[in-house]
């Protein structure tokens, strides 16, 4: 067995020949001319920082001694003042070793190293929807977006701009199905992102928000939790509990009506909603329905006889009979949400215009579109690796080489737009300046000042803009409005067209 420094030295060594291998991939990386290349690459690293991760845990542990190992050790080299005894002792432990296993076969640790270079030749697995990381496959969790009945249903397309879109979601209508649906979309959206970045910091960059989603809901400030919503969510709650006792149930004031009888004009579909949000039986006729409501005036749910109300389901609990703490885990998943879809935006667009192009195509042309990318993949794998020349580290454009720079500054990418709707988030470029009119952070900057996410509202970022274009287009609309006393028009018996208002003063006169 090796002692304690010699495996601590091979550590030491192993560490450093996993750096030269990284070096190397990364040198392959700059070389790769397809984004599929630089991605099996950048995978490849990431094995590598994984084993140089274990190896240098276990050489500071080696470093820290715990248990006084690696003390003794050196100790016993010098123990009695005597090193050269020691040394004598040691050197003829390691004749005898190497005398008792003399035909054993000795595998060098270059050799060690070019098999594990050779065993990091693992390609990625995507699926036929992905294609090799460029889009987004959402279709299974359309899938499950369609069953459940939070959502109205959408189609692909409209999914992909709205699957993150969680603020408008009830508080009620947050139960079990929808905490799963959020799981699964986490869990894709996180596997996803390590297929396509693995050399991301992603728990970092995942715990940072969490840091983030932690102060806003504590502070009552998260999107869809906020103390404002809460508050309305549990009023409501206590409001159908006492079953309005001052007169009002839900949105029907019982102290309107005299009798059942005249609460039968409220109609039949709105007596059935009613009386199944409190609880009670909601079946029969109109007149039946208008009954059981009516015996609610005046009284509490506690005052009713047991034979109204109906029987009680095994109901699966929503966000309003889950604890503090879970809450918090619920909202804590659509912080996640937000995040990866973030991080995700450009596979997110460049999904969306796939899917719109594949709608426009026939399977013919999306066949020979597939076999034509085929061919060019493999023409460019087969073509001769040259560095990229990006001094002023350009983006990448579609082939894989920097952008021109002209294109750069045409496209404005050199410049940042902020937005204080969306609090004073900066974007770079005027692409991703107007694509985020249409995303959750702006939306939800928009609704909290009660404004609809209208296209009147384009490229309109600050709050005092979006109050006064609000204002001016009420005031429009109010002037538009047809206003029948003065423009409505009646004809007398004689075949003169006037006024609806003068028609009624000639008609009370008598004049007419």
């Amino acid at each position: 067995m090796d002692s304690l420094l010699e495996q601590q030295r091979r550590y030491l060594e192993e560490v450093e020949r996993l750096e030269a291998l990284m070096a190397e991939e990364f040198h392959e990386r700059v070389s790769s001319k397809t984004p599929r290349e630089r991605l099996q690459t950048e995978h490849r690293v990431r094995q590598l920082v994984k084993q140089l991760q274990e190896r240098s845990a276990r050489a500071v542990a080696m470093y820290r001694d715990e248990d006084g190992s690696r003390a003794q050790e050196l100790a016993a080299m010098s123990a009695g003042g005597a090193p050269m005894a020691c040394f004598q002792r040691r050197y003829a432990e390691v004749k005898a070793r190497y005398r008792a296993h003399a035909n054993d076969t000795v595998e060098p640790i270059e050799a060690e190293f070019k098999q594990l270079k050779e065993s990091l030749r693992a390609e990625v697995k995507f699926s036929d929807e992905e294609g090799h990381g460029r889009f987004l496959d959402l279709n299974e969790l359309h899938l499950t977006f369609l069953n459940l009945k939070q959502f109205d249903r959408l189609d692909y397309l409209p999914f992909l701009s709205r699957f993150d879109h969680l603020f408008d979601v009830p508080l009620a209508k947050k139960n079990a199905a929808y905490r799963a649906y959020l799981e699964q979309l986490v869990g894709y959206l996180t596997n996803f992102h390590e297929r396509v970045f693995p050399l991301f910091d992603l728990p970092g960059y995942l715990a940072q928000r969490d840091a983030e989603f932690e102060q806003r809901f504590d502070a009552g400030e998260f999107p869809g939790w906020t103390a404002g919503e809460l508050a309305e969510q549990g009023g409501d709650k206590d409001k159908a509990k006492n079953g309005g006792g001052d007169g009002h149930a839900g949105g029907i004031d019982l102290a309107g009506f005299a009798s059942s009888v005249e609460l039968e004009s409220v109609g039949l579909d709105a007596l059935k909603k009613e009386l199944e949000r409190l609880g009670l039986k909601c079946g029969g006729n109109l007149g039946e329905r208008a009954a059981r409501l009516f015996l609610l005036r005046g009284r509490q749910l506690s005052d009713l006889p047991a034979s109204a109300f109906a029987k009680k389901h095994k109901k699966a609990k929503n966000a309003e009979g889950m604890g503090p703490a879970e809450r918090k885990e619920l909202a804590r998943l659509e912080a996640r949400v937000y995040a990866l879809s973030e991080r995700l935006g450009e596979h997110r667009e460049a999904t969306k215009e796939n899917v719109e192009r594949k709608m426009t195509r026939t399977a013919a042309e999306l066949e020979e579109e597939g076999e034509a990318a085929g061919e060019e993949e493999s023409e460019s794998e087969n073509e001769d690796d040259t560095p990229l020349y990006n001094p002023k580290n350009l983006p990448l454009g579609w082939d894989g080489k920097p952008i021109p720079y002209w294109l750069y500054k045409l496209q404005g990418l050199n410049i940042d737009y902020e937005c204080e709707i969306c609090g004073n988030h900066k974007y770079r470029g005027a692409l991703a300046f107007q694509r985020h009119f249409q995303e959750w952070r702006h939306s939800h900057g928009m609704r909290c000042l009660a404004i609809p996410n209208t296209v009147h509202f384009q490229n309109i970022t600050t709050f005092a803009d979006a109050k006064a274009l609000w204002e001016r287009l009420q005031a429009e609309k109010k002037v538009a409005e047809f206003r029948p006393e003065t423009e409505e028009e009646f004809e007398d018996s004689q075949g003169n067209i006037i006024p609806r208002k003068l028609y009624e003063d000639l008609k009370k006169q008598g004049l007419l």
